[in-house]
């Protein structure tokens, strides 16, 4: 999705007047500082009036604050209209710049930001602009940052979604829709339409699943409640050590501590739990390998060992070294988007060093591996590798068992076991948590996010549509072809002056195209859409949907939107310039079919210049319509 803004003239008229190089060697260090990064554009500045470059450079700095922040944008800007020669700088300057659903304020506070950055580097008499320049970038950068979806399954989704050409609007809440009207599925993460919230809710409880499990005839570790810090070792006594400490309803690994084996080690990782949540357990531990099969639907979707974090010893380099060496993997970072963590010679780390008899400055030994987690979780520094084709079918068949148990659609089975190759019938095994809304990850699995939408939505989600302009004939055009559309069974949407509704049953009376399209676009009874323009407000809204199957060009009745709404009465003979506008805007949006009725007062009939498939404009007579509508897409 893309949104217009307009290039501020005096800035452009800087660049234009302006030695460029002085411009950009500062913006190019205040990024550098900022971001650690360069300008996302070649080491040479455009020369001075080298419009369109000027307006890309601007662009890409905008595109590239947004993906820094987290901000699910997949697209690059594009210029759209630049000034002609002779009018000078003050005149219009058009860019198209992407938009993460729901976050179009976030593309404009970037846009500004690049702007004032620009401009900011021409305060030559300002001795500490640099430094300014630099504060403001990162001031900037982290309040684009809090517009982010947390976690990193929504950025994945939303990616796979663009890439399989999946139309996605924003909730009002951190869910998105995939796809339109009945088509349509909402996620949150991984949680989906089809996730019970009793289910949701059992599986944050770990005690409570773990005894819905166990009367599944499901393996459990053995494990108890306690209250505080001594009846934790006193359970810890009564199991046997080594035992795990971790809290009843967190996910993620907070708050886990394994592998203990002495009373001060329960107490202190006891009060780590209990720092997070109130209600904390003791549990024997479990020997094994750690796995993560995650189910969909009542099959195995995907399974991997989570291998803790550590490193490789090269019988040269320190254990510092060797983490520093990994940390610079561009894979791990910091935060909720970065596939793998950053590894930290903490407190732990230093402790589990010394238990191998190492510490930070020590060099291991060519091929030994040094631990540096108990836990083997992903967001500790652990690292991911698939095992899906090694999967006994025992053990397949166990982590479905335990996901129906809980009556989830979509999960991550954790399971303790000596090898996932062998049958748990043989070896044994612990399943010792149910994740109700697992992170797929990007190392192993990035593929799972479009199979995912794939499997939920049965296609690309899309819902016919077709739009009208500038219609006046009686009856309207619009609801000829709703009452056709409906012939086919199908609940038809519509939108036109009048207000919006489905089939006979009105929504809303009055109101907005793009408001009334988004209404019926998030309704589960759509099965079609028809959208009859009358006015502008597209121009100043953009198109409720990104894209659309069939174009009809009915007539030239398109007038201002202040000249419309309740007792305008008939709209009048739009002039050519705003037709013109309004078709550059709809006709890139037309997927398919381009028609002009005769007689619509359309002079030009010749390429749909710009459509995503449509092919030529194509006359037709009005009464051919219905006929044509049997080719409608299903």
């Amino acid at each position: 999705m893309l949104v217009s803004v307009l290039a501020d003239a005096d800035a452009m008229g800087a660049l234009d007047s302006a030695d460029p190089g002085p411009v950009w060697q500062v913006v190019g260090q205040a990024w550098r500082k900022a971001l650690g990064e360069d300008l996302p554009w070649p080491t040479e500045p455009p020369t001075p009036a080298a419009w369109r470059v000027w307006a890309a450079l601007l662009g890409a700095c905008a595109v590239a604050l947004l993906q820094r922040a987290g901000l699910a944008v997949f697209e690059a800007a594009e210029v759209l209209q630049l000034p002609r020669r002779e009018t000078g700088p003050a005149a219009r300057t058009t860019l198209l710049l992407p938009v993460m659903p729901g976050r179009a304020d976030a593309t404009r506070q970037a846009w500004s930001l690049v702007l004032e950055l620009f401009e900011g580097a021409f305060e030559v008499a300002d001795p500490m602009r640099l430094e300014r320049m630099e504060e403001r970038l990162r001031a900037g950068l982290a309040s684009l940052g809090r517009q982010a979806p947390r976690g990193g399954n929504t950025p994945r989704f939303l990616r796979a979604a663009h890439e399989l050409g999946i139309p996605v609007m924003a909730l009002a809440f951190e869910g998105f829709q995939y796809g339109h009207g009945r088509r349509a599925q909402w996620l949150e993460s991984t949680l989906t339409l089809q996730t019970p919230g009793l289910a949701v809710a059992l599986a944050r409880d770990k005690l409570a699943a773990a005894a819905r499990l166990r009367q599944a005839g499901l393996p459990v570790p053995v494990h108890q409640a306690v209250l505080d810090a001594d009846e934790a070792v006193r359970v810890a006594r009564r199991l046997g050590f080594p035992v795990v400490v971790k809290p009843v309803d967190r996910d993620g690994g907070v708050g886990v501590s394994t592998g203990l084996e002495t009373e001060e080690e329960v107490r202190a990782a006891y009060a780590g739990a209990s720092a997070v949540s109130p209600r904390v357990l003791i549990e024997k531990h479990v020997f094994g390998r750690d796995y993560r099969l995650t189910v969909l639907d009542g099959r195995l979707l995907w399974a991997i060992e989570r291998i803790p974090a550590g490193v490789t010893g090269d019988g040269v380099s320190t254990v510092e070294e060797l983490v520093a060496r990994e940390n610079r993997d561009p894979r791990r970072g910091e935060g909720p988007h970065a596939a793998l963590k950053r590894l930290s010679l903490d407190d732990e780390a230093r402790r589990l060093l010394a238990a191998q008899t190492l510490a930070a400055d020590a060099v291991p030994a060519r091929g030994r591996e040094v631990r540096l987690r108990r836990i083997a979780n992903v967001n500790g520094g652990g690292r991911p590798v698939a095992v899906n084709e090694r999967v006994h079918p025992d053990n397949a068949a166990l982590a479905v068992r335990a996901v129906e148990a809980l009556r989830l659609d979509l999960a991550g089975v954790d399971v303790l076991m000596p090898d996932i190759a062998r049958s748990w019938l043989e070896t044994g095994a612990a399943i010792c948590e149910i994740n109700a809304q697992p992170q797929l990850g990007a190392t192993t699995a990035p593929h799972l996010y479009g199979e995912i939408l794939r499997r939920r939505l049965g296609g690309d989600g899309r819902i016919p549509i077709v739009v009208v302009l500038g219609d006046a004939g009686s009856p309207p055009l619009s609801e000829v072809l709703v009452m056709h559309l409906r012939q086919r069974g199908w609940a038809v949407g519509w939108c036109d002056r009048r207000g919006a509704g489905i089939d006979d049953e009105w929504l809303v009376r009055g109101g907005g195209m793009f408001a009334s399209g988004q209404m019926l676009l998030t309704h589960p009874r759509v099965d079609a859409l028809v959208l009859a323009i009358h006015d502008d407000e597209i121009l100043q809204t953009g198109l409720p949907m990104d894209r659309f199957h069939w174009l009809v060009l009915a007539g030239t009745a398109v007038s201002p939107r202040v000249a419309c709404g309740p007792g305008a009465g008939t709209p009048g003979r739009g002039s050519q310039a705003l037709l013109d506008e309004l078709l550059a805007s709809l006709v890139p949006a037309c997927s398919n079919r381009v028609l002009v009725v005769a007689g619509s007062g359309y002079s030009g009939v010749g390429p749909a210049q710009g459509a995503k498939g449509a092919g030529a404009f194509e006359e037709i007579g009005r009464a051919e319509l219905s006929v044509a509508l049997e080719q409608f897409p299903a």
